[in-house]
């Protein structure tokens, strides 16, 4: 089932993955549940938050057609995975799932939370985004 979300226009910028991971309660409105993928649609141009959807699943065939259904030049995407299954199980199947979407779509940020911590899938720079993530502050 995909939930989406109201998010009233420029209630919220997005200035950092870090700012996004402290905020994510407040922008969705609750904890997202395991195993599930928040998409949050950005205005480029002033980074407000435009749009909300959870998707139940890291699902290619849901995710295409969320991001089709909300693509617009002016928009980019964060896309935030709740899981509980270890990082190196997953993290071939979301850099597939980002190779194959990014081509369409403007990715900003692929992010992961795991047991209270936070990481990008993304990045490879082991000081900013340890493999096991950041702590959740």
């Amino acid at each position: 089932m995909i939930q989406e979300i109201k998010v009233q226009e420029s209630l919220f910028k997005i200035s950092s993955p870090r700012d996004f991971v402290t905020n994510i309660e407040e922008i969705v409105g609750f904890e997202p549940n395991n195993e599930s993928m928040v998409i949050i649609t950005t205005n480029v141009e002033t980074d407000d938050v435009v749009d909300c959807v959870v998707v139940p699943t890291l699902s290619l065939v849901n995710l295409s057609n969320i991001l089709n259904s909300l693509d617009d030049d002016k928009l980019g995407f964060i896309l935030c995975h709740f899981t509980k299954q270890k990082l190196d199980n997953v993290r071939p199947s979301a850099k597939f799932l980002f190779e194959t979407i990014s081509d369409d779509h403007l990715i900003r940020d692929f992010l992961f939370i795991r047991n209270n911590r936070w990481g990008s899938y993304l990045c490879e720079d082991v000081f900013c985004c340890p493999k096991n993530g950041n702590e959740i502050k």
